[in-house]
């Protein structure tokens, strides 16, 4: 996929139907993920653009237990967002819990990383291939460009898979960079929940 060429109908053709599917249009801002109190920087947000926006996403998830009836429950799994406007991808982010493509990153090393200085170049040798990018108007300024890494993960404990407690642990980091690829801003969040069900 090719920010900026890859077309709505392309990604359809080669990965199917998505799971879920929204459309707005206008000015409405880019995404679904810049809801009010967005607490990211000014240039990492969407810019309100008019025209056609449209978001597909794609999931897949696995439960497993180590022992038959008791132990904990992983459950992983993939997704991928897909964000276009005018039918033209301006961003994709990708996540998964699966050894074989994980997502996960060192987040302890986004603190050596200095605005002005730190390349493009530098943080991908650091943390690896990045889970996603996003161009104009996925991010606010034209000739700037997002790379960005993501990771969730779910354990439950208990004797079911569906039921006692589960965690949810989220962690994500956005870095944006101007046409020379040095880094202008970065936005790290990590939260981790727990829920309780009882049967």
């Amino acid at each position: 996929m090719i920010l900026g060429q890859t077309t709505l109908a392309e990604v359809i053709a080669k990965y199917g139907p998505p799971l879920g599917r929204t459309a707005t249009s206008s000015a409405s801002p880019v995404g679904s993920d810049a809801p009010t109190g967005d607490k990211r920087p000014a240039g990492l947000r969407p810019a309100s653009v008019p025209g056609d926006i449209e978001i597909l996403r794609y999931t897949y998830s696995q439960a497993s237990r180590p022992g038959v009836v008791v132990g904990p429950a992983v459950v992983q799994g993939r997704a991928l967002a897909l964000s276009f406007w005018n039918s033209r991808l301006i961003y994709f982010g990708f996540t998964s819990s699966f050894n074989d493509d994980t997502t996960d990153f060192d987040e302890n090393k986004v603190s050596s990383f200095v605005r002005g200085q730190t390349s493009r170049a530098d943080v991908i040798r650091e943390l690896g291939r990045p889970s996603g990018e996003g161009i104009y108007p996925h991010v606010a300024r034209e000739g700037t460009r997002m790379i960005a890494y993501q990771y969730l993960s779910n354990t439950s404990t208990g004797t079911s898979i569906v039921g006692s407690k589960r965690v949810t642990t989220i962690k994500n980091v956005q870095f944006l960079f101007d046409s020379s690829d040095r880094l202008i801003e970065i936005y790290t969040s990590s939260t981790s929940t727990t829920t309780q069900r009882n049967f």
